[in-house]
This record gives structure tokens, sequence and C-alpha cells, in this order.
């Protein structure tokens, strides 16, 4: 995209966007990975989900077992944590 600068600034934010939807995609690919949900091989799933996450700066290992833990607290207040939305009780509030 540093080469397309060149020619203009429109083919540039052009490209820029197209790049972004490629790297949606691949997170998307990334966190099914994590669940297992392409793969019937969990070696496999952690190869693709090791090389996803290489392209979108998101360590696979870290990542997978924060993932872990916020699916097994999510809405639990009581136990909050890693990935979870703030949220308040009235009282915290």
């Amino acid at each position: 995209m540093v080469y397309s600068l060149e020619y203009s600034y429109w083919i540039t934010l052009a490209l820029s966007i197209l790049a972004a939807g490629f790297l949606t995609r691949i997170f998307i690919i990334f966190h099914d990975c994590g669940h297992g949900a392409y793969f019937k091989s969990s070696l496999m799933s952690r190869i693709v989900g090791i090389i996803a996450g290489g392209l979108v700066f998101t360590p696979y290992h870290k990542w997978h077992y924060q993932h872990m833990v916020h699916h097994q607290t999510v809405g639990n207040l009581d136990k909050r944590g890693m990935g979870d939305v703030t949220t308040l009780t009235v009282d915290e509030f």
C-alpha cells in the first residue's frame, strides 16, 4: 500500500478499506479456530490460529485462554475478569 501512495491517495484509501475487511475476516477465522470450529484436529486449529493471530497481531495461546475464561464467567457479576464489558450493579453505580 505504501507504493500506491506514489499514484494516488484515493487508491491507497480504497486499498486500506479492503485490507481492513480482510483483517476482520482473518480475526473471525482466528476466533473460530479457538472454538475448534474448522478442523477435527485441535493441533490443526492451533496451527491455523497461530498463523491467523500473527496476521492480526494477537498472540493465540494467551487470547485463547482469556477467551475461555470469558466464556466461563460471562454474565456472572461475582466472577468478573478477563474479556468482560464493565457492568455495574445499582449499588456499585
